[in-house]
């Protein structure tokens, strides 16, 4: 099979279900599994995907991760995260351009406060 009817077959097949109105990750999830049957040997490689996405699921490096995030709502719920912003606020107060220099700031501080960037990025784009 050549790359533009492999590429257009993939496309099609997770453009089509959305069309249908799918939600998007059941259309990507019957794509990736036609896709596994067709182009990595049928049902070796569906136990394959299912054993790589297991595999990278229990990864010790990624438990923590969804922890920083809850820490990071739980900070912007109890009000924490507005009381940083606006101490920055105040602090930035009188210089021209103060909300670039804010948002980095205020960035830097929460990734040190929850511990991972993507916490710091959940609670400021959940705060701003």
């Amino acid at each position: 099979m050549e790359w533009y009817e492999a590429g257009t077959l993939m496309l099609s097949l997770a453009l089509v279900p959305l069309a249908l109105g799918v939600p998007v990750f059941i259309s990507f999830l019957f794509a990736n599994a036609i896709g596994v049957l067709i182009f990595m040997g049928g049902a070796d490689g569906l136990i394959q995907l299912v054993s790589n996405g297991t595999v990278s699921i229990s990864s010790f490096l990624l438990v923590p991760v969804p922890l920083f995030i809850l820490m990071g709502e739980i900070f912007f719920h109890a009000g924490l995260a507005v009381r940083v912003f606006n101490a920055l606020d105040a602090v930035f107060g009188g210089i021209r351009g103060r909300l670039s220099y804010l948002c980095v700031t205020s960035g830097t501080v929460f990734a040190t406060l929850t511990g991972t960037s993507m916490a710091s990025t959940a609670m400021m784009g959940s705060m701003l």
